[in-house]
């Protein structure tokens, strides 16, 4: 492989003849880079929320993803894209294996299976944020399920 091909996750190559690969931000991803000065400086990139969930579709991560006390280590958060979407995915796997009184204990233990690092104070301020909001939104659907019946 040269050193301009990239090997991608479906084992497809891309190759670029540009010297220079720009990230660009779609419309779903938001914007990849706050400033050229905190590239620079922090190396802060964001991962677009594709990628995020094409690398959690992996089937070990799915699996690790179904059992609440494997753990997961972020060591760039960033805002929180994994993050949001590994508790996201764990809360789903914790909405059907759940009744009510089992609920709480359950997604307990999948927040507690979350970790990660970030230098960057405002990243992590909008990563608890995001954390909380996706925990929130799971006990709040679940239980209004849950009332329903």
């Amino acid at each position: 492989m040269s050193e301009s091909e990239i090997n991608l996750f479906d084992e497809q190559q891309f190759k670029s003849t540009d010297k220079k690969f720009k990230l660009r931000a779609t419309k779903v991803d938001g914007d990849l880079i706050k400033s050229k000065d905190r590239v620079q400086h922090h190396g802060e990139v964001f991962t677009p929320k594709w990628m995020v969930k094409k690398m959690l579709s992996e089937l070990s991560i799915q699996e690790k993803l179904h059992d609440l006390h494997a753990t997961f280590f972020e060591p760039s958060a960033g805002e929180g894209a994994f993050l949001k979407e590994i508790l996201h995915q764990k809360l789903d796997y914790v909405d059907q294996i759940s009744n009510k009184s089992s609920w709480k204990n359950n997604a307990l233990w999948a927040l507690m299976s979350i970790y990660a690092i970030e230098l960057l104070e405002d990243n992590l301020v909008k990563a608890k944020r995001t954390m909380l909001d996706v925990f929130i939104n799971h006990y709040k659907a679940f239980m209004q399920k849950r009332t329903q019946y």
